[in-house]
């Protein structure tokens, strides 16, 4: 008899579990005529396709003057035609795409000291002031700068437009240098956090490597026949960076443009752009990349809660306990966000270590029989040298589900 509502949970209760039915009940006031003028006024119902072939559309099109709200004009589409060919937009010759993973991380390095000036002076108050987040405002700055000259101004979605955006960045860093105060700021960074500087840019590349490791290993992101979102995903990624103003177009209805949120496609399109890499290479160097800021998002988060030297208590002198407590701190923050997560994959490889086991235990307590069948098969992995039955994509797709 007891309720919840739980209407704003996350969807594996409200899409999955138990979606929230609705029924309604007329009443005195509903009219059908009413009704229907509502739904019908001002849509013109011949410029409706209905059971179109492929090969009839351009026909259609002529003789329909009239386009909905969700196509592009000709002279849109032609606009957008003239972002180039992928040949032109990439090389696979170059430099970068020779030595991708190493070009990207360079990349983030520049976006991470460009915008560092501003970090510091934003977060100065903070003990790491705002370094480690240095790197992702800059991708953040970046992209929305991109964004806004493609929007507010005649220039396209080029990487013209992206080095210009980079440049206003790192413009905008060097004028805030003109202020002594924020002089002074950057030399005590580097005087007195140089060890953090050192810890935050190893523990980057250790959870950079960790994913890109991961990437490598399955690289195609792709579950084995569930399928799941990422061709969408990286369809929507070819269409911003293929674009040459915004909106882009939309990659799965020909002619229309993308009716769907984009950004964060942008945030990742135009570092693509900018350094020039292969997109399905690209792709998996940014799937790592936002793993290793999100790590040291939530390092920089619980370093900066943690104090060096805590208050002692009452008649107590205050009693330092080294500087390494933030950092160790720091790091559980980020192995419980970006590793640890929902532990969906503690009952995945306990399932997998129980499967051909004996089932002849039984137990009525709740998990017993699960955990001495696992419990056994761990015997007969370490001891006769059985595989252990896992298939990889269990180990994404569970967990988000």
């Amino acid at each position: 008899g007891i309720e919840f509502n739980d209407d704003r949970a996350e969807e594996q209760f409200t899409v999955y579990d138990h979606p929230k039915v609705l029924i309604y009940r007329k009443t005195d006031d509903y009219n059908r005529d009413r009704v229907r003028a509502m739904l019908t006024e001002g849509i013109d119902w011949e410029d409706v396709a209905h059971w179109l072939n492929p090969r009839d559309v351009p026909e259609w099109k002529r003789t329909h003057q009239r386009q909905n709200d969700l196509m592009l004009t000709e002279a849109q589409r032609q606009v957008q035609v003239q972002g180039g060919t992928w040949a032109s937009l990439f090389d696979r010759n170059s430099l970068p795409n020779r030595l991708p993973t190493l070009a990207w991380l360079v990349l983030l390095t520049l976006l991470g000291l460009a915008a560092l000036p501003l970090t510091i002076a934003i977060f100065r108050w903070l003990p790491d002031r705002g370094y480690i987040l240095a790197r992702p405002v800059g991708v953040l700055l970046l992209a929305w700068l991109s964004w806004m000259l493609t929007n507010l101004t005649p220039l396209g979605y080029t990487r013209g437009t992206v080095a210009l955006a980079l440049a206003l960045l790192a413009s905008l860093s060097l004028g805030s240098l003109l202020f002594r105060g924020q002089r002074r700021r950057l030399l005590d960074l580097w005087r007195t956090r140089k060890g953090l500087i050192l810890i935050s840019e190893l523990l980057f590349l250790a959870f950079f490597a960790l994913f890109w490791l991961t990437r490598w290993g399955n690289p195609d992101l792709w579950h084995a026949w569930k399928g799941g979102e990422k061709p969408m995903d990286f369809a929507y990624l070819n269409a911003v960076i293929k674009s040459t103003e915004f909106p882009p177009y939309d990659p799965w209805f020909s002619g229309g443009y993308l009716n769907y949120y984009y950004f964060g496609q942008v945030m990742v399109g135009s570092l693509i752009k900018l350094i020039g890499i292969v997109p399905a290479v690209a792709y998996n160097l940014a799937v790592p990349a936002w793993a290793a800021m999100t790590a040291m998002g939530a390092f920089s988060v619980t370093y900066n809660l943690v104090p060096k030297r805590p208050k002692g208590t009452e008649g107590e002198s205050p009693r330092s306990t080294g500087p390494l407590r933030p950092v160790f701190f720091g790091l559980v923050g980020a192995v419980f966000v970006i590793l640890l997560g929902n532990l969906g994959q503690v009952p995945t490889i306990l399932l997998n270590l129980g499967e051909g086991t004996p089932e002849s235990f039984q137990s009525t307590i709740p998990g017993l029989a699960g955990l001495v069948r696992a419990f056994l098969g761990t015997l007969e992995v370490l001891f006769n040298g059985r595989v252990l039955p896992m298939r990889l994509d269990e180990w994404y797709w569970n967990a988000s589900r």
